[in-house]
């Protein structure tokens, strides 16, 4: 019998329960991501790279479009088809480069389609 893949995200009543987690199916089990530690997620095929504020890399066994539709609700946007960010992380916008920058230095190119949906995120955070 295979395991359940599926993606989900949870607080933990133990824990903080204002700290959401995703699980995040390997072939031994799960890890439990909290949310805030995820700087960005990046396609490679079939698989998700998650890149976290510790610099360390993990790999998941879905496709990003499963961890875009889960993770959008939770403050992460798809920039590109390649790369989802989380939105608190963001600090710069290149427009001539049509390109963005983490807060870890981490510089992302972003589709002409998903500019003036981060354009607008930055109006509705901006004083």
């Amino acid at each position: 019998m295979k395991p359940k893949t599926e993606a989900t995200t949870t607080p933990l009543a133990s824990d903080n329960p204002a700290k959401l987690r995703v699980r995040i199916p390997h072939q031994n089990g799960f890890v439990l991501l909290v949310l805030e530690e995820i700087v960005y997620c990046e396609a490679d095929g079939p698989l998700t790279k998650f890149y976290l504020h510790n610099k360390t890399c993990l790999t998941a066994g879905r496709n990003l479009g499963v961890y875009a539709k889960l993770l959008s609700e939770h403050g992460f946007m798809r920039i590109h088809h390649r790369h989802l960010i989380n939105l608190e992380y963001l600090v710069r916008y290149d427009n001539q480069h049509r390109s963005v920058t983490l807060s870890t230095g981490t510089a992302l190119s972003i589709s002409n389609q998903k500019v003036p949906q981060l354009l607008e995120f930055v109006r509705a955070i901006s004083l």
